[in-house]
């Protein structure tokens, strides 16, 4: 009786964790809710974490530049600014973080399952040996 108590009440957290991680992983991708801030932006100041296109440029021509090229000032043009690459970045980070929580919530709920079911065992003991059925 004891083992059905532990394997009810583990297999309650365990669904518990994996509805919160789907419901949580749901409303930040709706944009209901923030993901976790691991990569932060700084709005005020030019981040460095930008792609930027003269960047690019200057690191593919480092080795044939000539005093005409230097004199030009080109446009600063992002590929990809950084906000929204923070804001992918901490979307990956979250999804992957949810994925981890609630692969640990179906173990829970796994360990539960099994403690819940009755465990039957046959022992070979029992089976007559003429006729191989059990007595």
């Amino acid at each position: 009786m004891n083992e059905k108590v532990s394997g009810y009440s583990l297999l309650l957290v365990g669904l518990l964790i994996m509805i919160f991680c789907v419901v949580n992983v749901f409303m930040v991708f709706t944009n209901k809710a923030k993901p976790f801030q691991v990569f932060n932006t700084e709005s005020n100041s030019k981040s460095e974490s930008s792609l930027n296109i003269n960047d690019l440029l200057k690191q593919i021509q480092s080795g044939n530049q000539n005093a005409f090229d230097q004199s030009i000032q080109q446009p600063n043009i992002d590929i990809l600014p950084a906000e929204v690459l923070n804001q992918s970045l901490n979307l990956t980070t979250h999804f992957f973080l949810m994925s981890f929580i609630l692969g640990f919530g179906y173990k829970l709920a796994s360990l539960g399952t099994q403690l819940i079911r009755p465990i039957n065992v046959k022992l070979k003991s029992n089976l007559d040996p003429s006729t191989n059925k059990v007595n």
